[in-house]
């Protein structure tokens, strides 16, 4: 990420949870989330989850969308920073499941707000698992949904150049339910 990325996402680190502490917008309200880093105190205990939440927000409620009532198209990613990457070098609009499966919040959001749905999850067996779930809760309900497909070597979103990521997601046809 850029010093402006840094910026606009607002990060901090606190000390005390030995995570970065990044300000998220929700579908129906502001909170926080912290992220265990590489290296840090909490990486040493493998056990420990790499996101938590604030009492109240469970992962599937915490999604975080990046977006604008003007493009109709949402492109959903496992994390935050690969939805961050999506809306800042394409202008899609972009929400991040925060793990491979989709809350009724954020099911419900896209229904009302979106026209179609790309959906850009790891390529690891799980991401691609959910990538099939989350397409089947949208087309049984009548949503036009497309699916990036790439080999497993390549990495999320948020670590690919911003063409990658623009001639991939332009190449998503969205195939009618």
């Amino acid at each position: 990420l850029s010093a402006l990325d840094v910026a606009q996402l607002g990060p901090e680190w606190h000390p005390v949870m030995q995570r970065v502490i990044v300000p998220m917008v929700g579908a129906r309200s502001r909170y926080w989330i912290a992220r265990k880093l590489p290296g840090a105190g909490t990486d040493m205990n493998p056990k420990a989850p790499k996101y938590l939440f604030p009492d109240g927000v469970s992962r599937t409620e915490g999604a975080l969308y990046y977006g604008s009532p003007d493009c109709r198209t949402w492109v959903l990613t496992e994390d935050f920073l690969s939805a961050y990457r999506i809306r800042r070098d394409t202008g899609y609009n972009a929400a991040a499941v925060q793990g491979t499966s989709m809350g009724p919040e954020l099911l419900s959001f896209l229904l009302s707000h979106a026209e179609r749905v790309i959906l850009w999850l790891d390529t690891d067996k799980y991401g691609q698992l959910g990538q099939a779930r989350i397409q089947s809760q949208l087309t049984q309900r009548g949503m036009p949904v497309g699916c990036v497909k790439l080999p497993a070597t390549v990495p999320d979103p948020k670590k690919l150049e911003p063409e990658f990521i623009r001639s991939t997601l332009s190449a998503i046809h969205c195939e009618e339910p």
